[in-house]
């Protein structure tokens, strides 16, 4: 092989060189563009799917300030109107806590299901102790 390219003149070893650079480059070509669509495809499921984890985690903790609120509220008025708007709150807490889950189990995150089971036991814990 080595005798082979001895032999050649300067043209074909210059014109070789050149096919093999050529032959790199588009490997290289290949090799990037099935990296972005990779990529691509990554930034898509985070928008699809952590958009809607994001706004479901939201609308819980605003749930949750509604429900404390109601409660602080009905605690220093005894209005029977705070009383029926916490348990509004809550029932809609409770929906968007099951969103949360079901989100959570459908991408089989373990990891952020068991935290979400260790933030819903201090909730309930804290609801608790409001509601002595």
């Amino acid at each position: 092989m080595i005798r082979f390219i001895k032999r050649l003149s300067l043209r074909p070893k210059i014109l070789g060189g050149f096919g093999l650079i050529l032959l790199l480059l588009v490997a290289a070509a290949v090799v990037c563009n099935t990296f972005i669509h990779e990529m691509e495809s990554d930034v898509d499921s985070i928008v699809n799917y952590k958009t809607h984890e994001l706004v479901d985690a939201a609308n819980v903790n605003l749930y949750v300030t509604m429900v404390n609120a109601n409660v602080r509220g009905y605690l220093l008025t005894g209005d029977e109107d705070q009383k029926q708007r916490t348990l509004d709150r809550m029932a809609s807490l409770e929906e968007a806590k099951k969103r949360v889950v079901e989100d959570l189990q459908a991408q089989g995150n373990e990891e952020g299901f068991a935290d979400y089971k260790v933030g819903a036991r201090r909730h309930e814990c804290l609801c608790k102790h409001e509601n002595r």
